[in-house]
């Protein structure tokens, strides 16, 4: 089948299904036409194209209409040019006038004044991502032009689906855990096509782009087409790098940043990036007509944002914590801080271990671990002062009377507390209980203090609730 079939929308209730978003498109910088078109009716483009493409590749939106546009028109074909966006040099300021003279209404149902946040991070992740792929593309050999129209369409899709179909897009947003593999496919789910094939559709409905395009996009492999390959290589970079930029909705991607912005500094040098945010910012400007865009590319402050984004719906998720006061809410914000979901985080636990867990007026205790037999619970952490020896290997099928209490503990669901029991020798009163899976992966044990177990009746277990759960997602395990 060739290529030009694949993307024409040939079958009549297909042209039909999309047509709404052709007349949808994506949001303009109205003032930017107008300005465009006074200096096009000025002469000022007369001499040289060149200047008005320049202002042109700074509006998503105006471009992709005046390429789309003029394939509807006839005026040009993008099969023989590996850059698409080429093509728009070979117009005349006759033609460039007739596209800019057209209503904003014409172009597109949308407003910049107008966009919710999710909308707004999307533009912000396609000025990075093409931004991005047109500064690194002198660096490996690439036709700077080719990286931003193949970035461009890469993101195409997405822009379509979050301006015409928020819910859609906010919903999959929500649903991708920090993936853009799982962010297309949840789109591809709720539309039957995936962001990228349907950017390329709506622009492309009646020409098919040249094969080095269709590679750089990532949606046609042809072994030996290096300039593809290559142009494919950094918009991956790039995209990458507009995704740590966006903590609010990548926050696992943005604390695992390092890699990324160490292959950009390597194709920059060490001031890679303020080279990139120089560049990023010129580019935004033309979106900070209404509601300016936030276009911070800092990796220490993105952490932070992608830190308090994952702790917030960690700590929403422990519903224990809702029976905890706000000052004890606090202490577990800054564990949860250094939760990465779905790894064990050390830094996090240790914050759990030597600073919650004594604020919360469990001065004393110990997470012991089933052994690899599965016929003890060995103490492996301490918590306060007193040493790891002070805790004894507990057998569980051959329990001392002093171990009973903690076998029950471990053999129930829910926690045990107990006031003034003899364990190993020592009178003490403690809160104890299984955390893990259903394999229970352990014993928590912890001793209040007498403030702790005289005041409210339930805040022990309350408390012992919310840190066992913190401790599950400090160690990356399910509850029990």
């Amino acid at each position: 089948m060739s290529q030009k079939r694949v993307f024409q929308v040939e079958e009549k209730s297909e042209k039909d299904q999309f047509s709404h978003l052709v007349t949808g498109w994506i949001p303009i910088n109205g003032m930017l036409m107008r300005q465009l078109l006074k200096r096009v009716a000025a002469g000022e483009f007369d001499r040289s194209i060149a200047p008005l493409l320049d202002e042109l590749k700074k509006d998503f939106g105006l471009i992709t209409f005046c390429l789309r546009k003029g394939i509807e028109l006839g005026w040009f074909s993008v099969s023989l040019h590996p850059n698409p966006f080429e093509v728009l040099s070979t117009l005349t300021v006759d033609q460039f006038r007739k596209l800019l003279s057209v209503g904003e209404e014409e172009i597109t149902n949308h407003s910049l004044g107008n966009m919710n946040r999710a909308q707004a991070l999307r533009l912000k992740q396609t000025v990075i991502s093409t931004t991005t792929a047109e500064t690194l593309a002198p660096r490996v050999g690439v036709n700077k032009g080719l990286a931003y129209s193949t970035a461009l369409v890469r993101q195409l899709g997405l822009n379509i689906v979050a301006w015409n179909y928020p819910r859609v897009y906010q919903k999959a947003l929500e649903s991708c855990n920090s993936s853009q593999e799982n962010l297309d496919k949840q789109i591809l789910k709720a539309l039957g096509i995936s962001p990228r094939n349907l950017g390329l559709k709506l622009l492309f409905h009646s020409d098919s782009p040249h094969e080095t395009f269709l590679v750089s996009v990532g949606v046609s492999q042809v072994e030996g087409n290096k300039d593809g390959a290559l142009a494919a290589r950094i918009c991956e970079v790039g995209e990458r790098f507009a995704r740590v930029s966006d903590p609010t909705y990548f926050p696992a991607e943005t604390r695992n940043q390092g890699e990324v912005v160490k292959e950009i500094e390597a194709f920059l040098g060490p001031q890679g990036l303020s080279v990139l945010q120089s560049a990023i910012e010129t580019v935004g400007r033309t979106y900070t007509t209404n509601k300016p865009l936030e276009l911070i590319i800092d990796p220490k402050e993105n952490l932070k944002v992608a830190n308090r984004a994952v702790a917030s719906k960690l700590v929403t998720t422990n519903t224990y914590l809702n029976k905890c006061p706000p000052w004890l809410r606090e202490r577990f914000e800054k564990v949860y801080a250094e939760v990465t979901p779905g790894v064990p985080s050390p830094k996090a636990l240790e914050i759990l271990i030597t600073d919650v867990i004594p604020e919360s007026g469990f001065v004393k205790g110990c997470v012991f671990l089933v052994d690899g037999s599965g016929k003890y619970l060995v103490p492996k952490l301490r918590i306060g002062t007193e040493p790891l020896e002070r805790y004894k290997p507990i057998s569980l099928a051959e329990a001392s009377a002093s171990e009973i209490s903690l076998i029950d503990a471990f053999s129930s669901n829910l926690p045990l507390k107990e006031e003034e029991v003899y364990i190993n020798g020592e009178l003490v009163s403690h809160v104890s209980g299984p955390f893990g899976t259903d394999e229970k992966r352990g014993l928590l044990y912890l001793e209040p203090t007498e403030n702790l177990l005289q005041g409210l009746e339930n805040e022990p277990i309350a408390f012992f609730r919310a840190i066992r759960q913190c401790l599950n997602d400090c160690l990356a395990l399910k509850d029990g």
